[in-house]
């Protein structure tokens, strides 16, 4: 799996060390923090792959956090809550809350690792996700800074080929064959009929195009 970044919020000195362990060993660029304003300043400024929180916390419980990240910050993210208190009452509550998995502390450290590693894997297999820009293959939806966009089929496949090589310019020829397979539609505005509708629901600076080059996706 690719290099991903996370941050961890526990106040145990010995739940962190376990989890900075597990998650370098995947290769994770890890943040932690013990503190409720550091935590909430880090999802503020940053986008992060996979969250990790304790259910026992000093300022809020992990419970009412997930529910606040997925309300006001990020719908994107994994994030898991671990606890040493494991009964079905706190484990649904933690799924409900928003959670992508709950885990029983204490844990193995591989089976720890293949947890996160498998729901990272499965989560990137149905999402695109680039320069803030994320693509739901499952539902043909795209959401952009936490607002969620329904496109058409022919439309989501080219916004998905865009963000496939983000910065990358695809030329109409490109477009035309990986997208339709037919040179035919060249002939015709059918492609820039296309990235019209695409930019009347995303907005118009979402896609770029250099008319000696071809179309982009705007990574501003």
């Amino acid at each position: 799996m690719a290099n991903f970044n996370g941050i961890v919020y526990s106040i145990s000195k010995t739940n962190t060390e376990f989890y900075k362990r597990c998650l370098r060993k995947l290769d994770c660029d890890l943040i932690t923090t013990c503190s409720y304003l550091d935590f909430e300043k880090c999802i503020e400024d940053h986008f992060f792959d996979l969250i990790i929180i304790d259910l026992n916390l000093d300022e809020i419980d992990g419970i009412s956090l997930v529910q606040y990240i997925r309300n006001n910050k990020s719908k994107e993210s994994i994030i898991f809550i671990c606890s040493k208190k494991a009964d079905d009452f706190i484990i649904i509550n933690s799924l409900d809350s928003g959670a992508d998995n709950f885990i029983s502390l204490p844990i193995n450290s591989n089976i720890f690792k293949l947890k996160i590693f498998a729901t990272l894997k499965r989560i990137d297999k149905a999402k695109v996700k680039s320069a803030g820009i994320f693509i739901d293959k499952e539902k043909f939806k795209v959401t952009i800074h936490n607002k969620d966009y329904i496109i058409q089929k022919r439309g989501f496949h080219i916004l998905t080929l865009l963000n496939s090589v983000p910065g990358k310019y695809f030329s109409r020829e490109e477009i035309a064959s990986k997208i339709w397979n037919d040179e035919k539609i060249l002939k015709g505005r059918v492609i820039e009929v296309h990235m019209s509708k695409i930019r009347k629901i995303l907005g118009h600076d979402v896609i770029i195009t250099n008319h000696l080059v071809g179309y982009a996706l705007n990574l501003k």
